[in-house]
């Protein structure tokens, strides 16, 4: 809090400023902080999977659905590369389709 929150707002460590009550500054210092991560991230992987058949299908929350090329399943570790390298703890599900999702131990 005495890092991140001063006079009604509370700026997150990429710099995004938000106004709000002391008693939720917590929340959205966590919240703030992860969809900016996240979205770094979204980055960086679509800039791996250029110019290959697999590709960010969407995301959801903190989670990125890629609809990924069988071919080209071995960029997995790249990708979950990409998400941990700051420390991000990250699983990785794998299913035919979106509904029938199960860990995939890496």
């Amino acid at each position: 809090m005495r890092d991140f929150w001063k006079d009604g707002t509370v700026t997150n460590p990429f710099g995004r400023t938000i106004e709000v009550e002391r008693e939720n500054a917590i929340s959205y210092l966590i919240q703030s902080t992860t969809a900016d991560y996240v979205m770094s991230r979204i980055i960086a992987i679509n800039e791996l999977l250029k110019n290959k058949k697999s590709r960010i299908a969407f995301t959801i929350h903190d989670s990125i659905v890629i609809d990924m090329d069988w071919e080209e399943r071995g960029i997995i570790k790249d990708v979950l590369s990409i998400m941990r390298e700051d420390g991000f703890v990250t699983s990785c599900m794998t299913g035919k389709d979106f509904g029938n999702l199960k860990e995939l131990p890496l």
